[in-house]
């Protein structure tokens, strides 16, 4: 990774919450959103604290979690669908 590429992408998400704001992309009062929508970046979070390791068991995590979903949107009876 290039890590002086890496920032602070401190989301809109955040910024309202520091505000005490009820209404949020997430939570009991959530709103639809995109990532954009967070950050003009795409992206949030605090980037200069990844490294490899943490982004290898990230992915490892979540590819078997997916694997997960599509084995059992497979094996999903449709007929228990009215």
């Amino acid at each position: 990774m290039r890590r002086e590429a890496l920032t602070n992408a401190v989301s809109e998400a955040q910024h309202q919450a520091d505000a005490g704001a009820r209404l949020g992309p997430e939570g009991d009062a959530g709103y639809a959103w995109m990532a954009q929508d967070l950050h003009p970046s795409g992206v949030t979070g605090d980037a200069t604290l990844a490294d490899a390791a943490t982004g290898s068991r990230l992915v490892a995590h979540f590819a078997a979690r997916l694997a997960e979903v599509i084995e059992a949107a497979a094996a999903f009876d449709l007929s228990t669908l009215r």
